[in-house]
């Protein structure tokens, strides 16, 4: 991801296999039917077509991150909120995307947009909110680790 999530962002990790499972049967079963035949090579070659399944299975790890989401893991990584005892909370996170994406010359985001966002990013596990019966109420922080690159 880039400052600001401009350009939008990927989510790369081995628990999205689990968040994606039904786009990667076909990557499933190519690495259940091919670890057989695995066995059966020679050791040096085995280990190449493990490594070949492997980098199959980790291309299917990746989930796109819209910019709109990635400017929203963005403000929360830039003020390092990555605790329960650092959530902000939803009112003082639509200011912080805001003030983010603003140099950037991008459209303001309404706390509807935002808690759509928020509901997205934690159905991969980007973020979490603290108990509440209604999100509107709760505060958010990273959940999950980001890297950003710098241009």
């Amino acid at each position: 991801m880039r400052p600001g999530g401009v350009g939008g962002a990927v989510d790369q990790r081995p628990s999205n296999l689990l968040v994606k499972w039904k786009e990667g049967l076909d990557s499933y079963a190519q690495a259940i039917v091919g670890l057989p035949a695995v066995v059966a090579l020679p050791p040096w070659l085995g280990a190449i077509a493990l490594l070949g399944l492997a980098s199959r299975l980790w291309m299917r790890s990746q989930v796109p991150i819209s910019e709109r989401q990635a400017s929203i893991v963005y403000a929360l990584y830039d003020r390092g909120k990555m605790h329960e005892l650092d959530a902000v909370p939803t009112e003082r996170l639509v200011g912080l995307v805001n003030a983010i994406t603003a140099p950037y010359h991008r459209q303001p985001i309404t706390r509807e947009e935002l808690l759509a966002d928020l509901r997205a990013l934690r159905s991969l596990r980007a973020v979490r909110a603290t108990p509440t019966d209604d999100d509107r109420d709760g505060a958010w922080w990273l959940e999950d680790r980001v890297n950003v690159t710098l241009d």
